[in-house]
């Protein structure tokens, strides 16, 4: 008896290992097909940085974000992240400046900004740096 069960139901045996392998192509399928839905997919925006906060605008959308309404900012070597809540973030690419200056004006702009409680961190490859205190994960 099972071993009849368990060959009729063999495939489900590697469910788990093919969900595992091919996880990544997952995110980026279901990612691709929520991208589609949104308002803003496909057209450029244009992301202002002020004293007053984060305006970001395109032909049909414009957003206005209080500093206050970031939670988390987040530098990597190609892009600067204004997380707006756990899902939802502004994206800035690193080549969407003119300049490598344009860039660093950018994240100083960031970083004195940015509310006291929301933590700004750096990734460089495996490690996470916190930019306020300094602390390496």
């Amino acid at each position: 008896m099972y071993a009849e069960l368990y060959f009729r139901y063999w495939p489900i045996w590697f469910l788990p290992l093919l969900l595992t392998v091919f996880s990544g192509h997952l995110a980026g399928l279901m990612a691709a097909m929520v991208f589609k839905t949104r308002a803003a997919a496909n057209q450029d925006i244009v992301v202002t940085l002020s004293r007053d906060g984060v305006r970001a605008r395109s032909a049909d959308i414009n957003s206005d974000i209080s500093w206050s309404g970031i939670v988390k900012a987040i530098q990597t070597r190609t892009h600067l992240f204004l997380a707006l809540s756990k899902r939802e973030a502004l994206i800035l690419p690193r080549r969407g400046f003119a300049s490598d200056a344009d860039y660093a004006e950018a994240v100083r702009l960031v970083r004195a900004h940015l509310r006291p409680s929301a933590p700004f961190v750096r990734h460089e490859g495996l490690r996470i740096i916190d930019v306020k205190t300094g602390d390496v994960k």
